[in-house]
């Protein structure tokens, strides 16, 4: 059988060829569209929240078109509004709220607390740090009065025998107590627990007795304190409260759970850093922790430094002053002074110029807990990207390892772009074969 093209015949290829690049290009259209953030949209129900204490998580999520879940891919800013004047946003120790959403979140959490009774908004504006796009979220929030059957406690000083006191226990409460709401605390992070007392008239009495009892047989006395659990458990943390001879009492729940921070990367010398990840579900709060090296130099954590759930920080060794002399090690002190993490690498990577991230973190990463072979490898100069770098003694056992993960950490991940841009290539080669033939 002989199939014979015409002048008449090519006339049509025009449209076909429009129908086949069409069809083709259409789902990755589709998919490149999906990847972007459309909107952010509040994912909780709204809350009911007493005065004075502290709501159940907030959380707000970025989505595409499509109401998936979908990471930003940039840096994000955040503004927290809300329409009360007394209204205040928090992370889940009760301080202020980060107002920075990393790239690869798709959610964020936050707490709120109001000091005065109203219904209002709570509107989050978040802004592109690479995009400069703008979305915002909004949604409803009811400070209600606070239910006046919360249990008492006796004065914790006596009254006098004098007879001044005549109160009975039928008589109204002088006094409350507001300890906060229940929360969530990963076992080492530093927890700030505050307070607040009210008189008859709903005014707040700054000349109380504040007793903080956490359940485990510590106690701190003052009407804001911060506290480190150790141990991972369920929690019942009271708040006592005493002006002269009236008291209250109020309980918060406060889970505990286990430490989830690892040493993600260690990277030796002037251009290196110490790198922690949270892989736990909430945010943790470092500050006071301690970083220490092999040669018992260590590096205090400044004050509320807070790593997001799912998140990174470094410290540079310039900061910090530790690790400039092998061999590589990191310890991670809990304020206490007991060890909350150790790291201990094989492999050495030191930069002599700027550090070449991806060839630094596949040696990096590499590190085996396999005992050191007494073969060694003689140190060499090479240079990667520009980068001159000095690799130090890797044992022979560990050769093996570290060229596995180095290969691994270059795999190429999937991404639809590779496949987009083949597509184009596709329609751009089948117009100039079309193009070629009508000449032809």
């Amino acid at each position: 059988m002989t199939v014979t093209f015409t002048l008449a015949t090519f006339r049509f290829m025009p449209r076909v060829l429009f129908f086949i690049l069409f069809f083709f290009f259409s789902p990755f259209f589709a998919l490149f569209a999906s990847l972007h953030v459309a909107d952010f949209v509040f994912i909780t129900e709204p809350r009911v929240v007493n005065l004075g204490e502290i709501s159940e998580e907030i959380i707000f999520q970025s989505q595409d078109s499509a109401g998936n879940s979908v990471s930003p891919d940039e840096i994000v800013d955040l503004e927290f509004l809300s329409t009360s004047a007394t209204g205040n946003f928090l992370n889940a120790s009760g301080g202020a709220v980060s107002t920075v959403m990393n790239s690869n979140w798709k959610n964020r959490t936050f707490y709120y607390r109001d000091s005065t009774v109203g219904i209002y908004t709570l509107t989050v504006k978040a802004i592109g740090r690479t995009s400069g796009k703008s979305w915002e979220a909004n949604q409803k929030i009811t400070i209600s009065e606070i239910d006046s059957a919360a249990p008492s406690l006796p004065p914790s000083s006596p009254p006098s025998s004098g007879g001044a006191n005549t109160s009975s226990s039928s008589e109204p409460l002088k006094i409350r107590a507001f300890a906060g709401g229940d929360r969530t605390v990963v076992a080492g992070s530093n927890a700030e627990f505050s307070g607040k007392a009210a008189g008859v008239k709903g005014e707040l009495l700054d000349n109380a007795r504040f007793w903080w009892n956490f359940g485990n047989g510590e106690t701190r006395e003052g009407r804001v304190v911060n506290y480190s659990f150790s141990i991972p458990g369920h929690y019942t943390v009271g708040l006592h409260v005493s002006s002269g001879e009236y008291a209250d009492s109020d309980y918060i729940a406060v889970d505990i759970i286990p430490n989830q921070l690892a040493v993600a990367d260690v990277v030796m010398g002037d251009k290196g850093y110490v790198k922690l990840r949270n892989n736990g579900p909430v945010e943790v709060d470092i500050g006071g922790w301690f970083l220490e090296d092999a040669m018992g130099k260590s590096f205090t954590v400044p004050l509320r430094t807070v790593i997001g759930s799912k998140s990174e920080i470094a410290f540079s060794n310039i900061t910090t002053g530790i690790l400039y002399r092998e061999p590589p090690f990191v310890r991670v002190r809990y304020q206490n002074l007991s060890t909350a993490l150790v790291w201990e690498g094989k492999a050495l990577i030191t930069a002599a110029a700027g550090v070449s991230g991806n060839s630094t973190a596949a040696v990096a990463n590499s590190l085996s807990s396999a005992p050191a072979s007494p073969k060694k490898e003689v140190m060499r100069d090479i240079k990667e990207d520009g980068v001159e770098v000095e690799i130090a003694e890797i044992p022979e056992s560990d050769k093996q390892n570290t060229e596995s993960a180095a290969i691994t950490k270059s795999d190429v991940s999937f991404s639809p772009f590779i496949f987009f841009a083949a597509a184009a290539a596709l329609g751009l080669t089948a117009a100039a074969g079309f193009l070629f033939i009508r000449r032809g």
